[in-house]
């Protein structure tokens, strides 16, 4: 197990030549064919059988050694600590969620879930100019953070979300962030954006089916 990590080079394989033993670095943990459409196409993150490293075998993480391509393997710089560098991955993620959006400077945007990722998304938010960021979340220590990185957060067990934002943005937020992969809260990040709002997966729903009715407005 462990997908997001930073580690010392120990060993290079025949052929390596960017680099070598002591080189600190991060790993870009996708497994992909090589050979699919997807990834002919250049989309090796769409290939038709990804995987993780640490997921889908190859060590991982919390392994003592691990092998990774050469290709999937990036240097991190003197002045990043190996615990920044174990958060490439998942910062990558929180920043590509927020430049594929449509937020302009100025935005309302709202997390859906304050653990990692969503934290963040909320740190790429405010890189990005959201004037209000707001945070769904039920975890009293990820409340905390959320509020410490400058989240205005929700506590669903005391509002109706939905309502309550729609109240605060006076209409619904610009911007959506899903970022707890449960179902209901998709359903509410949905109905929390604006007429013309945009809603963001960032989430992997992996327990059920989500069930997506398109319309027109």
């Amino acid at each position: 197990m462990g997908h997001e990590f930073s580690g010392q080079v120990v060993e290079v394989g025949e052929g390596v030549t960017k680099f070598k033993a002591g080189d600190r670095v991060t790993v870009e943990p996708i497994y992909a064919c090589g050979h699919c459409e997807a990834c002919k196409a250049g989309f090796y993150n769409l290939c038709s059988t990804m995987g993780f490293l640490g997921l889908a075998g190859g060590g991982g993480g919390f392994s003592e050694y691990v092998a990774a391509d050469e290709v999937m393997v990036h240097k991190i710089p003197d002045n990043v600590s190996y615990e920044q560098g174990a958060l490439v991955e998942p910062s990558a993620v929180a920043l590509h969620a927020v430049r594929q959006s449509k937020l302009k400077v100025g935005d309302k945007a709202v997390v859906f879930g304050a653990g990692p990722i969503g934290l963040l998304v909320i740190e790429a938010l405010k890189a990005s100019g959201a004037s209000e960021i707001y945070a769904v979340e039920l975890s009293p220590e990820r409340k905390q953070k959320a509020t410490e990185l400058g989240a205005i957060v929700i506590d669903p067990k005391e509002y109706d979300v939905v309502e309550e934002l729609h109240k605060r943005t006076n209409g619904g937020v610009d911007v959506a962030f899903e970022v707890t992969g449960v179902p209901p809260v998709f359903t509410q990040a949905l109905n929390s954006t604006r007429i013309g709002g945009e809603l963001m997966i960032v989430s992997i729903f992996e327990k059920k089916r989500l069930s997506i009715l398109t319309m027109s407005l």
